[in-house]
């Protein structure tokens, strides 16, 4: 419910309250999964709206490492590369991406 009304304020171009709904979410995450799959889900939103480059960084990397740890080589690891490259700007995704998705 709480990334649901994170994604609602995101769209609306919201990005602090998107933010804090982000944070909320991971908050009962961990507590209730620590290192899952839904953990990295609320840590790659977070990086999406993140207005400071650096965490937006921090929370993609967070992101990816969970999902390579639980599920190497899935959507979900391409999901982060993309996301991560297209807030930086950066073209390397697509030599990475595992073989399935391509």
């Amino acid at each position: 419910m709480l990334a649901g009304l994170g994604k609602v304020a995101a769209d609306r171009d919201e990005r602090a309250k998107a933010e804090d709904y982000y944070r909320q979410a991971l908050a009962i995450r961990e507590q209730e999964a620590p290192g899952s799959l839904a953990v990295a889900s609320s840590f790659n939103d977070i990086g999406v709206v993140a207005s400071d480059a650096g965490k937006a960084e921090e929370y993609y990397r967070r992101a990816l490492a969970i999902r390579e740890e639980t599920a190497p080589g899935s959507l979900g690891v391409a999901a982060s590369l993309i996301n991560r490259d297209f807030h930086f700007g950066l073209s390397s995704t697509v030599s990475i991406l595992p073989a399935a998705i391509l």
